[in-house]
This record gives structure tokens, C-alpha cells and sequence, in this order.
């Protein structure tokens, strides 16, 4: 499926770009990819292919995270809220599977933020891609399924997230993420982040590719160019204007060169025992 692409050369470019888009009464989530050759698909999604192994693979590692935590008595470490809903439920495993990306575990939760100067930043701040072009999707969520306004909360815990067969849907989350700090819940409201789930049956399928999509994905190219006009203008070692004061921390002393996020630089650090349990469950990740 070819998709049209809106180039863009400026960061001027990129503003009018979108506010061609943002009609009034549609809603929008963003996100960024620092090259162009980069996929609308999860890690998980993208080495695995095959939607059962994925989905088994992600169920495995959240079991054994779940696991390790009860073995080592740091449950409570993680789960902060007490949820009202009556068995049989979910709750534990998308609480797990929402937190898991913020500590490094991949699942196949595919992030996007509200806000697209937040995607933008990952378009451009890549030493690794800054002579490539990179990509800003915005994508029109008007109408879509969110699981927090649209949905009885007690349905979407009731669904088991690895056998999910439903709509396509963003998770807002309803219930706050994190341990000590809340290191999760801090970083999605710097990101203005917001997670996409797709059902069983389309997850390993690119989100472009996928008929269902082709009239709510606008792709805005961001060229090497117009990475080089967002980095001058817009970026100092002392503030970062065009994405707020959140995103500072990830820059080094000269302010040119995108630093990954790291909790333990940025959004604090948890408890070596915690991050010993953490790594472990990472370790079957390595070959992803």
C-alpha cells in the first residue's frame, strides 16, 4: 500500500504540516522514528514475525517477571494502586505489561504520544540516524477506541492482553505506574505518552500496511535538513524550547546528540534488588 508523505526541510515545514492535519473536533496521537527505513511494528513484532510466537515470547517474560517479583517479596515495589475489580481479571498482567517498556523489557505495546513536538524529538535527536531521514506519523485516533473514556474499565481487565482479538485501541492508562517516584508514571507524562495495543490477529502485520489504517496515518518525512534546522534553532545545552522542560535531561553538554532514556539518569533509580530482577528478565530479551 503506497501512502503519500508530506516532506518537510524546516522546522517551519513541520508546523504547517501539522496544522493542515489537526482539523477541529479529530483527535491525534504522534510518533517518531529518527529513519526512514524504520516501521510502524514493535521490536518484539519485527524480529519474531510470527503473532503467536510474539505473543508467547511477551507472555513468558512477563510471567517470569511476575514470578521473580513474588519470589523475592518485591511485589509491592511495583504495584501501587489497588484495583476494584472482581475476579475473574487481568489487572496484574497489563499492569506488568504496561510498566515493563519504562524499565527496559520489551512487549508489543507499540509507544505514541499526545504530543507531537514530544514524537518530534525522536524523529531528529539520533546521532546514530542524524544523515537520514526521519519520519513523524501522525495518526487519527477521532472515533477510536480509548480504553479509558469509551470503555467500561472493568471489561478491558477482564480481557486476557495476550489472547486480545479485539479493535485496535489505545491504552491511556487508568492507574498510576511505577515504583518508588512512580519512575513510570513520570515518564509517560513527560512523553505525553499513550500506548497502542492491536489485536492477535494483525499484530505482527506493519500498522501501515493494514487497510484498516490507511485513512488515519498522515507520514511526515523529516528530513536531514530539516533535522539539522531543528537542531540549530531550537536546541542549547541549557533549555530545549520546542519540547519542554521534560526532555532536557537527555541531552549532553553540547546539546546536539539524543541521549536514551535511561531511569536511573533521569527519572531515578529503583532498588538494586529491583534491577537485579529487572536485568534478568532483560537477559532473555538480548537476542531482540
Amino acid at each position: 500500500m503506497k501512502m503519500d508523505s508530506i516532506i518537510c526541510n524546516s522546522y517551519a515545514d513541520v508546523e504547517n504540516a501539522i496544522s493542515k492535519i489537526r482539523c477541529p473536533g479529530m483527535g491525534f496521537v504522534f510518533r517518531g522514528l529518527p529513519n526512514i527505513s524504520y516501521s510502524l511494528q514493535t521490536r518484539i513484532e519485527d524480529k519474531l514475525k510470527d503473532k503467536f510466537k510474539a505473543n508467547d515470547y511477551v507472555k513468558e517474560m512477563i510471567e517470569s517477571f511476575k514470578n521473580l517479583l513474588d519470589i523475592s517479596g518485591l511485589t509491592n515495589e511495583i504495584y501501587k494502586d489497588d484495583f476494584p475489580f472482581e475476579k475473574p481479571n487481568y489487572k496484574n498482567e497489563w499492569y506488568l505489561l504496561c510498566q515493563s517498556p519504562h524499565l527496559g523489557i520489551p512487549t508489543m505495546l507499540m509507544d505514541w504520544s499526545a504530543d507531537w513536538k514530544k514524537a518530534l524529538f525522536f524523529s531528529t535527536f539520533d546521532s546514530r540516524n542524524e544523515r537520514k531521514s526521519g519520519l513523524l506519523w501522525c495518526f487519527d485516533t477521532s472515533t477510536f477506541t480509548y480504553n479509558d473514556d469509551q470503555l467500561d474499565m472493568k471489561s478491558i481487565y477482564s480481557t486476557n492482553p495476550f489472547d486480545y482479538r479485539g479493535q485496535p485501541r489505545i491504552i491511556n492508562l487508568s492507574f498510576e505506574l511505577g515504583v518508588k517516584g512512580c519512575l513510570a508514571t513520570k515518564r509517560m507524562d513527560y512523553q505525553c505518552g499513550r500506548f497502542f495495543i492491536s489485536s492477535l490477529d494483525g499484530n505482527c502485520e506493519i500498522m501501515e500496511n493494514q487497510a484498516c489504517f490507511k485513512d488515519r496515518l498522515t507520514k511526515i518525512v523529516i528530513t536531514p535538513e530539516c533535522k539539522a534546522d531543528i537542531i540549530k534553532k531550537y536546541c542549547t545545552p541549557q533549555e530545549v524550547p520546542f519540547v519542554l522542560s521534560g526532555l532536557q535531561g537527555v541531552y549532553n553538554e553540547n546539546g546536539k546528540w539524543f541521549k536514551k532514556f535511561d531511569h536511573t539518569f533521569f527519572y531515578g533509580s529503583i532498588s538494586e534488588s529491583l534491577s537485579k530482577i529487572v536485568n534478568q528478565v532483560k537477559k532473555n530479551a538480548n537476542f531482540i
